[in-house]
C-alpha cells in the first residue's frame, strides 16, 4: 500500500507499507474483478456473510485505511500503521458481528423506498 502525506513545507512523501504484515493477502486483481449487477449483489452477501477471500480483504483494506486517515486527522493518532491496526480491528468487528450486513440491508431498503414513485 502507498501513502501519501503532505509535510509542513506542503511536499508530498510517498511511503509504503504492507498489508501482509496486518493478514491481509495481496489477491491477483483478477480476484477482484466484478460481473453483472446480480454478481456483484452475490459477492457483497457471500463477503459480509464472513466468506474469507480476496473480496474480504480488500473490504477490510479499505475501511482501515479510511477509519485510520479519519482517526489521524481527528485524533492525531501516533502512526498510519497503528490507527491502520485499530482500523482493522474495527472493520473486522463490523463484518464478523453482522453489523456491516444489517447497515447494507438498511440502505438497500431506504434506497428502494426512495425509488418508489410518490
Amino acid at each position: 500500500m502507498r501513502l501519501r502525506r503532505h509535510d509542513h513545507t506542503g511536499l508530498v512523501r510517498l511511503r509504503g507499507f504492507d498489508t501482509l504484515r496486518f493478514g491481509l493477502n495481496r489477491p491477483a486483481p483478477d480476484a477482484l474483478r466484478g460481473g453483472d449487477a446480480a454478481y456483484n449483489a452475490a459477492a457483497v452477501h457471500t463477503m459480509l456473510s464472513g466468506a474469507p477471500g480476496a473480496a474480504r480483504d480488500a473490504v477490510l483494506a479499505n475501511a482501515a485505511g479510511a477509519l485510520a486517515a479519519h482517526r489521524g486527522a481527528v485524533e492525531g493518532a501516533s502512526s498510519f500503521e497503528d490507527a491502520f491496526a485499530d482500523g482493522l480491528e474495527r472493520a473486522r468487528v463490523a463484518v464478523d458481528s453482522g453489523a456491516a450486513s444489517t447497515l447494507l440491508e438498511r440502505w438497500v431498503k431506504l434506497s428502494a423506498t426512495l425509488a418508489e414513485p410518490s
